[in-house]
């Protein structure tokens, strides 16, 4: 599991690089006023990306969309929810995204690697 851990924080650094890019653009270039949605958009782009590369480099699993489609929901209300919260409590876009990152790190890593990757038992 170790490896596992390693691997998923390899491609958890590049996925947060996506996410705060796409975030930065929308909310600061594009002038987007709600996080919610900013966050939502980075968080669908950086989404694909973190499906597609844990199946391939940390868990070495096939690709399956109804896999990919319980995680992007999944990781996408959690992501909306933390929008929504920075916008009610008019916490400024970073704070946000640090929050977010943190609590998406721990969460996606448990629900990836007990669910939508695990290895089934011979």
């Amino acid at each position: 599991m170790l490896n596992s851990i390693i691997r998923y924080s390899g491609v958890g650094i590049l996925n947060t690089l996506i996410h705060w890019t796409f975030f930065a653009l929308a909310y600061l270039v594009l002038s987007i006023p709600s996080q919610a949605f900013c966050n939502f958009i980075a968080f669908s782009t950086a989404a694909a990306f973190s499906y597609y590369a844990n199946s391939k480099f940390t868990f070495q699993t096939s690709m399956q969309v109804k896999k990919f489609f319980l995680f992007y929901v999944f990781m996408a209300l959690l992501s909306i929810l933390f929008g929504l919260t920075a916008d009610h409590l008019q916490l400024s876009g970073l704070i946000m995204l640090v929050l977010f990152s943190g609590t998406s790190f721990l969460i996606g890593f448990c629900y990836s690697n007990f669910y939508i990757f695990k290895k089934k038992e011979a």
